[in-house]
């Protein structure tokens, strides 16, 4: 196993690879060579290819070759555009300029203007008669003479501005390879598809796909290629994928063509501005969940012809025609997801579905499109499915099909379908959907309302929707994590590794720093209670969900934890700071109940450290509202008391591993005698994570 580099400013072909200081210069001289499974391959950051990325070969079962980043600063972007300069400007029409650009007219369907799309004019006879429908902001090209046209949005010559017109097919492709890794990489403009997955022969598997941003594609970020000779398999997750080109009927994650698709998890992803986020058609299995859509101009997820689908914990906000729609697909799963502004059906399955399962959802005042129909209803069924323990709400008319019956009550709707025994009617009370916040209030009648699928809830019943609310274990919101991978909200132990949260903690445990670790393949969880020597006896974990460990000591030191399997990598080992009232592990200069005397001012700091194994961006802190006489400070000089999210002190972003402080400041009166912990009235939350 062998680690390469690829330094597009300073790297020569000619070198090894093997060191930054000899790091290779091209994509091509990638594309040429030969690697073996274990190899990581990385591109450095801040830098920028105006090249295709062609893994050559396979990684296997025992190690995936990954291509990812080194450095710092801003991901290493693909980029298939074309930097155009050497405008002249036309002789005849005002503020036209032209270039040559040596390509075919299928290939040229973006020009960006400063990293703005301008608008397409479709080529008509000559330029004269083009020029007739352009204006300032648009651009055509003259296919047989190998010219492009620019009218630049400030009528300038398009030399005094950056103009990258559409070169390459895509950013990275996947031909007759698997056990291939792409992470970390910025994937920008190309005239199809920013990933293509392909292959002639034998079926391919093992393809991730993650941690990446993909923008402006044409027909998909991700894209399974119409002559796939056999499935492929791909996992696609932690990406931020958005900005279509919008000319054309798309997918963001596209595997529209028979017997290509192999089996596809899509999860924890963001999608945004695209058409589709979800066109997937006769892949072998699919599995969608954790993802956030929004303010797409279609489907969240237009799935048909698949037998084995999972949906679970999505939330799609204001994406245009359909939340779900489900064609032709056998015994589909759908839970705990939220359809919330759809601009015609929560959900829609078609007469070719059988045995659908709809549970623990939240479909929420969709139905907002300009034109409405009877075909436009909350929820409509017209195969079979089993639903219940969902919520509904609309501030307009309710619509609810089952078969080619139309329903407008909830009454008429259960009695009618036979479906819905345990929903509800009702408003989900929300934390402030006004600004995108969907997580449930401490009132919101989803809480504890669901019926067990297999996923963690915390205590009774599981919550309905995707944001399972936890109730204040502590007095303290210790992190909150809002990323779609998960959520973390009061806990009393602050620290542990990825795909682990410590939900409670026995108080036999006691404060101090104890350790959870990840052993055997990432397969089992142990915990060490503070002041203890030895971990617990490991705990085999099969799938997602709630579990516990006991200290290896003293079997009463226990602690639940929910756990996301997808995210557990062995070998992790992680310190986690537990704490009785959460001041006693702090340090000589915290507030105790023996040291509070009115008037009396006292100032320490609490480190926060990310043990998460990824960015946390934005972390921010503020304290509670009913509380006057605290202030925090990132420097221990600008003293603050914000007391809601919005107004919250803003934190340096914190790399993986990385720490920082946090100031604190008391001056203590008559009332907090009774109350000394200051970390009680303490909120912290990351505005997003990975």
């Amino acid at each position: 196993m062998a680690t390469y580099y690829v330094d597009k400013t300073t790297g020569d072909d000619g070198d090894d690879g093997l060191s930054e200081g000899n790091a290779w210069e091209t994509l091509g001289k990638v594309n040429g060579e030969t690697f073996s499974p274990g190899d990581l391959i990385l591109l450095k950051r801040g830098e920028v290819w105006r090249e295709s990325l062609n893994p050559p070969s396979s990684g296997d079962s025992t190690a995936q070759i990954v291509f990812s980043a080194y450095g710092t600063g801003d991901a290493p972007q693909i980029n298939g555009a074309d930097l155009k300069t050497t405008w002249a400007l036309h002789g005849v029409h005002a503020n036209l300029y032209s270039t040559t650009h040596a390509a075919s007219a299928s290939s040229v369907n973006q020009l960006f203007e400063d990293g703005t799309r301008l608008t397409p004019v479709a080529w008509d006879t000559d330029i004269a008669t083009t020029y007739a429908s352009m204006s300032a902001g648009t651009w055509t090209f003259d296919d047989p003479n190998n010219l492009l046209y620019c009218w630049a949005s400030d009528d300038a010559d398009p030399d005094t501005h950056a103009m990258e017109v559409t070169k390459r097919q895509y950013n990275l492709r996947i031909d007759d390879v698997e056990y291939v890794t792409f992470a970390d990489l910025d994937l920008y403009i190309c005239y199809q598809a920013s990933l293509i997955l392909d292959t002639a022969a034998e079926p391919l598997g093992n393809i991730y796909f993650q941690d990446c941003e993909a923008h402006a594609w044409v027909t998909g970020a991700v894209e399974w290629q119409w002559n796939a000779a056999a499935r492929i398999g791909c996992t696609i997750r932690r990406n931020v994928l958005h900005d279509y080109a919008g000319t054309v009927i798309a997918g963001t994650i596209r595997c529209a063509f028979e017997n290509v698709g192999g089996d596809i998890v899509v999860e924890h992803n963001e999608f945004y501005d695209g058409d589709h986020a979800l066109w997937i058609r006769y892949a072998s299995s699919l599995r969608v969940r954790y993802n956030y859509s929004h303010d797409n101009n279609d489907d969240f997820a237009y799935v048909t012809d698949i037998d084995d689908v999972d949906c679970c914990c999505n939330w799609s906000i204001n994406d245009g025609d359909d939340g779900f729609d489900l064609q032709n697909c056998d015994d589909a799963l759908v839970y705990n997801n939220l359809v919330a502004l759809a601009s015609d059906c929560g959900l829609r399955m078609d007469a070719d579905c059988t045995g659908g399962l709809v549970k623990n959802n939240i479909f929420y005042c969709n139905r907002r499109g300009d034109v409405q129909t009877d075909d436009d209803c909350d929820i409509k069924i017209l195969g079979t499915a089993t639903l219940d323990y969902n919520l509904y709400y609309s501030d307009t008319t309710h619509k609810w099909q089952w078969g080619g019956d139309l329903y407008t009550t909830f009454n008429t709707w259960k009695a009618a379908s036979g479906q819905d025994a345990n929903s509800q009617e009702a408003d989900p009370l929300f934390v402030d959907e006004a600004n995108d916040d969907y997580h449930l209030s401490s009132s919101s009648p989803a809480i504890d309302a669901g019926e067990p699928v297999g996923l963690p809830y915390y205590p009774s019943a599981p919550d309905l929707g995707p944001f399972q609310w936890t109730p204040n274990f502590n007095g303290v919101d210790a992190l909150r994590i809002l990323s779609g991978l998960f959520e973390v909200q009061s806990l009393r132990a602050v620290g542990t590794i990825p795909g682990v949260i410590i939900t409670h903690v026995a108080a036999r445990n006691g404060p101090g720093l104890g350790r959870i670790k990840c052993q055997d393949a990432g397969t089992r969880l142990a915990w060490r209670a503070p002041d203890s020597s030895t971990f617990g006896t490991p705990v085999t974990v099969t799938s997602d969900g709630r579990y516990m460990l006991r200290d290896g000591e003293d079997l009463d030191k226990i602690v639940h934890v929910r756990v996301y399997s997808t995210y557990l990598e062995a070998g992790a080992e992680s310190p986690v700071l537990l704490g009785d009232r959460y001041n006693n592990p702090i340090g000589d200069d915290d507030v105790t109940a023996a040291e509070a005397t009115a008037g009396d001012v006292k100032t320490f700091a609490i480190q926060l450290e990310n043990q998460s194994g990824e960015i946390m961006h934005r972390p921010v802190a503020w304290v509670d509202a009913a509380v006057s006489d605290i202030e925090i400070s990132a420097d221990n000089s600008a003293w603050v008391t914000p007391t809601s999210k919005a107004t919250a002190l803003e934190l340096p972003d914190m790399a993986a591993g990385a720490s920082d402080w946090l100031h604190i400041r008391r001056t203590i009166g008559a009332a907090e005698n009774a109350d000394p912990d200051v970390l009680n009235h303490l909120h912290f939350a990351f505005v997003s994570f990975g």
